[in-house]
C-alpha cells in the first residue's frame, strides 16, 4: 500500500514514483505530462483532473483509489472521516474514494462532485472492465469517444458501460452542482 494515513495524494504519488525508481522526467514520459506539472501535483500546488490522476496512477501501476485512500488499515469499512477529498479547481471537480483499496483490488468506487460547468476530463476504461455511474444530484452529461452522441443522466438515473470505453463526465448546468457515484469493476484482476 502506498503512503500512510496522514499523507496527501501528492505525497503518496511522490512516494510511489520514488519506490519505482522513476524521476519526474521519466514519469512525465510515461504519462505525457511535464515534469514541472508532476512536481506541482506532488507538492500540492496543482490538483489534477480525475482523468489526469488516472493516467498518473496507471503509469505507476496503481489505482486512483490507492492514491486517494487515507487509511490503509481501515478494514472493509471506510469511514467518511477517513476520506480526504481531492479538489481540482481547474476542472471544478471534487473526487473522493468510497472504497478501501487494501480490501479490494477489483472494485473502485468514487463520489464525484461537479461544480456548475465542471468536468472530469476524459478517462479510458480498459477491456474487461465495467463502469457503473449513478447521478445522485443534478444532471450529468457524458459522451463516449466511440460515439458522437451526448447523453445525460438526471437525478436518479444510472448507466453501465463496458470497456474498452473512453468517456468524460461533465455537469452541463452553469448554475446547479451535480454529483455522480462512479463504480469501476475490473474483471481481469
Amino acid at each position: 500500500m502506498v503512503g500512510s494515513a496522514n499523507m496527501t495524494a501528492g505525497e503518496r504519488l511522490r512516494e510511489a514514483r520514488i519506490d519505482r525508481g522513476l524521476s519526474l522526467r521519466a514519469l512525465g514520459e510515461k504519462t505525457g505530462f511535464s515534469a514541472s506539472f508532476l512536481s506541482q501535483v506532488e507538492r500540492g500546488r496543482s490538483s489534477p483532473s480525475l482523468s489526469s490522476l488516472d493516467r498518473i496512477a496507471r503509469a505507476l501501476d496503481l489505482t486512483v483509489a490507492k492514491l486517494l485512500a487515507t487509511d490503509a488499515d481501515a478494514g472493509p469499512v471506510l469511514r467518511k472521516s477517513a476520506r480526504t477529498p481531492l479538489r481540482s479547481e481547474w476542472s471544478k471537480v471534487t473526487v473522493e474514494t468510497l472504497t478501501n483499496p487494501s480490501t479490494d483490488d477489483v472494485v473502485e468506487a468514487f463520489l464525484i462532485q461537479l461544480d456548475p460547468s465542471g468536468s472530469t476530463g476524459t478517462s479510458t476504461y480498459r477491456p474487461r472492465c465495467k463502469v457503473f455511474a449513478y447521478c445522485s444530484r443534478g444532471r450529468i452529461g457524458f459522451m463516449r469517444e466511440s460515439s458522437s452522441e451526448m447523453m445525460e443522466l438526471d437525478t436518479g438515473d444510472s448507466v453501465v458501460l463496458s470497456g474498452p470505453v473512453t468517456v468524460a463526465w461533465n455537469n452541463p448546468s452553469t448554475s446547479v452542482p451535480a454529483e455522480l457515484m462512479l463504480v469501476v469493476l475490473r474483471l481481469d484482476s
